[in-house]
């Protein structure tokens, strides 16, 4: 499916600092002086989409993943933002 995948998450004590920053400002918006989009950018192989399984795959176990999509330019089905909305849709119904 278009989810969080386990087998892509970051390995074990890697990029614990950035996952650290990450998850405070899920637990604590109001910290973040207003921002309520983080955006993750980095060079094409740097583990962006390991970071975000990681993050997805955390909030999933705390109880805090209400939906999530995985792009992909292999998969059509994942290649579509029309994909998107119905996932997140079905997800939050």
């Amino acid at each position: 499916g278009a989810t969080w995948d386990s087998d892509r998450v970051c390995l074990s004590n890697t990029r614990e600092a950035l996952l650290d920053n990450i998850w405070q400002w899920i637990k604590h918006p109001d910290d973040s002086d207003g921002a309520r989009i983080f955006c993750l950018t980095g060079v094409a192989g740097s583990g962006k989409s390991a970071i975000a399984h990681t993050v997805a795959q955390r909030c999933s176990e705390e109880g805090l993943l209400a939906s999530s999509f995985f792009f992909s330019r292999d998969v059509a089905e994942r290649n579509n933002p029309g994909k998107l909305l119905s996932t997140m849709a079905r997800d939050l119904a």
